[in-house]
């Protein structure tokens, strides 16, 4: 196993790797609810509620960076994302569609696109905490921007804090198909102007 997150009947969340349990030890979930709050909370305000303020995605980039950096061990930017994932809000039923569903995942993801404003706008769900967490984060990320904007900056620059790196196959995959989704609409939107 090359990493994983397990929660436990008491509420804390431990961290495996490579099978054994790693020095972080046991959190306690409130305090990774904490961290997760505080960090989307963070991030979201540098996301301004006004479209015309939206911030660009060099700066939505260097919170997100800096937020992920600051966590010590890869499990543990793991664990925030999938505690982030938790506090988003779930889609519907309606938008819970074979329509909607990203081919090729092994959990079940579903990704609406919308245009509003001159702008694309991205949420998704998934029956994985992990997959939620994972496509979650480019959805958030993406959404408000521009397709000129969207389609100037690919999600590679997430190597940097290691969050590849440390993802199964699948996982990996599931990056690829909701970036591949959401630069195939940039690219879409673009065109049509």
């Amino acid at each position: 196993m090359r990493g994983a997150i397990g929660l436990t009947k008491a509420g804390a969340i431990q961290l495996w790797s490579g099978g054994d349990e790693i020095g972080l030890g046991w959190h306690p979930r409130q305090r990774i609810l904490r961290l997760a709050r505080s960090g989307l909370n963070a991030y979201r305000s540098a996301v301004p509620d006004a479209i015309d303020s939206s911030p660009s995605l060099a700066d939505k980039r260097a919170a997100l960076l800096a937020q992920l950096g600051g966590f010590r061990h890869p499990q543990e930017r793991l664990q925030w994302l999938v505690e982030q994932a938790r506090l988003r809000p779930a889609l519907t039923a309606e938008w819970r569609t074979e329509a909607h569903r990203v081919p090729g995942c092994l959990a079940n993801l579903w990704l609406v696109v919308e245009w509003r404003e001159g702008r694309c706008w991205f949420q998704c769900d998934s029956d994985s905490q992990i997959v939620r967490a994972v496509a979650g984060l480019l959805c958030e990320f993406y959404s408000g921007q521009k397709p000129a904007e969207i389609l100037a900056l690919e999600p590679g620059f997430l190597e940097q804090v290691g969050i590849n790196q440390h993802l199964t196959a699948n996982r990996r995959n599931v990056l690829s198909r909701v970036w591949e989704r959401i630069r195939g609409f940039a690219e879409q939107r673009a065109w049509k102007g």
